[in-house]
C-alpha cells in the first residue's frame, strides 16, 4: 500500500505531470483511453506503426538563444523518420556553427541506443566517401555527462555519446564534434564544426557538450499517439469497497479519502480529482505504460514564449503497414523496469 506523505518526491512529479490530465476541459476517462486492442496492439508491437500511431504529433519547443549561440533556421527532411534540423551561430564568429537534430527514437534500450549512435559516427565516413574524399580519422566513441531536470525541478544523471575528427571544406582545415543525446523519445544530435586554427578537437567537442546540456535544460520535447495509454479511473461509488484481493495500491490524503489501483483500472470516488490522476499514472509507471515525453492529448494551442520557438510534427501511418518506414524499431517494456 502507498501512503500519500511516504512518497512525496514521486508523487510531487506525478501530481506535476498529471495537472495537464485533469485541467483539459472536458475531459473524460473513456476519450482519453486507447481501446483494449490499441494498446494490446502496441504491446505486442504489431499492428500500430511507429511512426502515425506510436508517435502521432510531436511539439519541440527550443529556445531562439543559447549563451553566445543564436538559431537562424530550421529543415524539416522529406523523410519523417529524419525529422528536422536547427542551425545555431555565434553572432561574432560566422565561421562557426552548431547544427541541431531532432528524429524520433521511441522506447530503446542502452545497447540499442549506443548502436544507433554507432552507426551515425560511421555515416559520417561514409558521407565524406561519397564527396569524393578520404574519410576522417573519427575519434572512438566516448560517453558525456549531463543533468537531466525532472517534472520536480530535481535533477538526475544521464549520459550521452560524443566523438570528434577534423575535415576539410572549401580548403579550410575544420575541427569537427558529434555528440547525441537520448530525450523524450527523440534522439537529438549535435554538429559543431569550426576553424581548426581557432579550436582543437577536443575544445569544440567539449564546447558542443556544453551547449547540448544548456540546451536541454529549456528544450521540451511532447508528444502524443498511442504511446499514451492511461488506465480507466471508474467511479467507486457511497461506500463500495474494490473487490477483495485485486488492490495493488492505495493513496490517501488528510481527510481519509481513498484511490485504489487495480490490474486494468482505478477506482476513486472522485475520477477528476488530481489524486486519481496521480495514481493512474503511478499504475501506467508500474505498468511499463509511462513513457517520458508522451502526454494526453490537449486541444489547447500552446503558448510559445517570445524567446523560444515550437517545431510540430505530425506523422502519419504508412499507406502499406506491411512496409514500416526505417524509424528505430519501438521496443515497448512489458514491467516498471
Amino acid at each position: 500500500m502507498l501512503n500519500r506523505s511516504r512518497n512525496g518526491a514521486r508523487l510531487a512529479c506525478l501530481l506535476a505531470c498529471c495537472i495537464a490530465v485533469v485541467a483539459m476541459p472536458g475531459r473524460a476517462t473513456e476519450a482519453a483511453t486507447p481501446s483494449a486492442g490499441e494498446v494490446a496492439a502496441a504491446d505486442a508491437n504489431t499492428s500500430v506503426p511507429f511512426l502515425g500511431g506510436f508517435l502521432r504529433e510531436t511539439r519541440i519547443l527550443y529556445p531562439l538563444q543559447v549563451g553566445e549561440w543564436k538559431a537562424i533556421g530550421e529543415h524539416l527532411y522529406d523523410q519523417p523518420e529524419l525529422g528536422v534540423s536547427v542551425r545555431y551561430v555565434d553572432a561574432t564568429e560566422q565561421d562557426k556553427w552548431i547544427d541541431l537534430y531532432f528524429y524520433p527514437a521511441g522506447v530503446i534500450s542502452a545497447e540499442e541506443f549506443q548502436k544507433g549512435v554507432a552507426m551515425e559516427r560511421e555515416g559520417l565516413r561514409q558521407a565524406h566517401l561519397q564527396q569524393g574524399v578520404p574519410a576522417p580519422e573519427i575519434a572512438a566513441l566516448r560517453k558525456f555527462q549531463y543533468d537531466r531536470v525532472m517534472f520536480d525541478g530535481d535533477k538526475e544523471a544521464a549520459s550521452g555519446w560524443s566523438t570528434d575528427f577534423e575535415f576539410t571544406l572549401d580548403g579550410q582545415r575544420k575541427s569537427s564534434a558529434m555528440s547525441v543525446m537520448l530525450e523524450q523519445l527523440y534522439f537529438i544530435k549535435g554538429r559543431f564544426s569550426a576553424p581548426a586554427s581557432k579550436f582543437s578537437r577536443k575544445q569544440t567537442s567539449d564546447a558542443l557538450e556544453t551547449f547540448m546540456e544548456r540546451l536541454l535544460q529549456r528544450l521540451s520535447i511532447n508528444s502524443t499517439g498511442a504511446c499514451w495509454m492511461p488506465l480507466p479511473i471508474e467511479t467507486l461509488k457511497g461506500s463500495q469497497l474494490p473487490p477483495s484481493g485485486e488492490v495493488q495500491m492505495t493513496m490517501d490524503d488528510a481527510s481519509g479519502t481513498k484511490v485504489y489501483l487495480l490490474q486494468d483500472r482505478v477506482l476513486a470516488a472522485d475520477p477528476t480529482d488530481t489524486m486519481a490522476s496521480a495514481m493512474m499514472l503511478l499504475g501506467m509507471e508500474q505498468h511499463g505504460h509511462l513513457f517520458p515525453g508522451c502526454t494526453a492529448p490537449n486541444p489547447e494551442i500552446p503558448v510559445v514564449p517570445a524567446d523560444m520557438r515550437e517545431i510540430h510534427l505530425e506523422y502519419t501511418a504508412p499507406a502499406d503497414e506491411s512496409k514500416p518506414t526505417d524509424a528505430p524499431r519501438l521496443r515497448v517494456r512489458t514491467g516498471a523496469s
